[in-house]
């Protein structure tokens, strides 16, 4: 009779103790996961300059188009300018340029689409651009970053990089994460009502 008092009474406080140590794993684990999140908030923001670039006035550069003329930023002040930094072999951009092509045959008419190619002549040529947005069949008007200028004066860490510009120049959007359609489209004609 003793012996099976203790063992209930032990089995009973396994039970308890396993109870608490579930409970105090599953905290735990909560406050694993929400320190993850905010570190992450954070990084966002500190792991990646380009963001830095919000609400600051875009800087004043040239571009180059495919056939080589020389294209000044400035001169695409009378609409609103949806700007991506991209390249052929970045699969990110793959994923990405097909969305833009969507939002461009939508709003095309509204907004400048600047897709501006980093064409670094090792990666990236001007050849090796050209060939994939053919292949692609795209006809959002693309440019090319010789050497990478642009993107260093824009802080692009990441590609693609995807900035919204209202008509005063102002950054009102930065992206270095993928959009969607919908997402991108509303973030425009949130600009576009401005």
């Amino acid at each position: 009779m003793i012996k099976s008092k203790r063992w209930l009474l032990a089995a009973a406080m396994l039970t308890v103790l396993g109870a608490l140590f579930f409970l105090v794993k599953q905290e735990t684990v909560k406050l694993d996961a929400e320190n993850i999140f905010a570190k992450s908030e954070e990084n966002s923001e500190t792991l990646n300059r380009a963001l830095k670039m919000l609400g600051q006035e875009m800087p004043n550069f040239t571009m180059l188009t495919p056939d080589q003329k020389e294209v000044s930023i400035d001169s695409f002040t009378d609409k609103p300018i949806l700007l991506i930094e991209w390249a052929s072999w970045c699969p990110y951009c793959q994923e990405q340029l097909p969305v833009i092509q969507e939002v461009f045959d939508e709003l095309g008419s509204q907004i400048h689409f600047v897709a501006l190619n980093v064409t670094d002549g090792r990666e990236e040529t001007q050849a090796t651009a050209q060939k994939y947005y053919l292949e692609e069949g795209f006809t959002f008007p693309y440019y090319l970053d010789i050497n990478s200028k642009v993107a260093d004066q824009l802080q692009v860490e990441t590609i693609p990089t995807l900035y919204i510009v209202d008509k005063t120049k102002k950054i009102k959007r930065i992206f270095v994460d993928h959009q969607s359609k919908d997402q991108l489209t509303k973030e425009l004609k949130t600009v576009l009502k401005e």
